[in-house]
C-alpha cells in the first residue's frame, strides 16, 4: 500500500516537472483555435466581415 502511494506520488511529480507547462500551454492554444473558429464560424452570422468575399 505505502510503495503504490509512493510510486503514485512520484509521478505525479514528474509529470509536474516534465509535462504541466506543455499541457497548459496547449489547452491555452486549444482555446485561442476554438475561439477563432467561432469567431469565423458565426460571424457572416453577426455581420463581422473576417474574410473579404
Amino acid at each position: 500500500m505505502a510503495l503504490r502511494r509512493l510510486r503514485l506520488t512520484l509521478a505525479e511529480v514528474l509529470y509536474g516537472m516534465a509535462l504541466h507547462d506543455q499541457v497548459r500551454a496547449f489547452a491555452r492554444q486549444r482555446g485561442s483555435l476554438e475561439h477563432l473558429f467561432v469567431l469565423i464560424s458565426f460571424g457572416d452570422l453577426l455581420g463581422l466581415p473576417i474574410l473579404p468575399p
